[in-house]
C-alpha cells in the first residue's frame, strides 16, 4: 500500500487495530504485576508485623 494511498480513516482504523491488541495485554499484565506486588507487599507486612497495613 502506497502512502498516497492512505486516507485519514484508514489511517485511524490501522492505529485502532494496533493499539486494540496491545492495550489488551498491557491491561492483563498490569493486572498481574499489581495484584503480585500486592499480596508481596502484604505478606512482607504480616511477616514483619508492621500494623496500619490493611
Amino acid at each position: 500500500m502506497k502512502l498516497e494511498e492512505l486516507t485519514p480513516d484508514i489511517v485511524k482504523a490501522m492505529m485502532e487495530r494496533v493499539m486494540r491488541e496491545h492495550l489488551g495485554w498491557l491491561i492483563v499484565w498490569g493486572n498481574v504485576f499489581g495484584a503480585a506486588i500486592g499480596l508481596l507487599s502484604r505478606a512482607v507486612a504480616v511477616h514483619w508485623n508492621i500494623g496500619g497495613v490493611p
